[in-house]
């Protein structure tokens, strides 16, 4: 039973986060982008930006692995 209430949460609670960390991500590349490689700032940490723009999509992915873990169906073992 708890099992269905965490899937619930977290089923509820993706669209807030994707909504949080995608555009994060998205961004700070785009920002990465045109300041560190474009425009050539000497001062802009470029490959720290970078991953923290990966390190918002890996967030994102490790929820979704975490809820596909929650929501995986049970082995057909029962039927015996």
């Amino acid at each position: 039973m708890t099992r269905i209430a965490i899937c619930a949460l977290l089923v509820l609670g993706e669209p807030i986060v994707r909504a949080l960390l995608v555009p994060v991500a998205f961004l700070s590349f785009l920002v990465t982008l045109i300041f560190g490689f474009l425009i050539g700032d000497p001062h802009f940490p470029r490959w720290g930006m970078l991953a923290f723009s990966m390190g918002m999509l890996m967030l994102y992915w490790l929820y979704l692995g975490l809820m596909s873990l929650f929501m995986s169906l049970p082995t057909h073992d029962y039927d015996r």
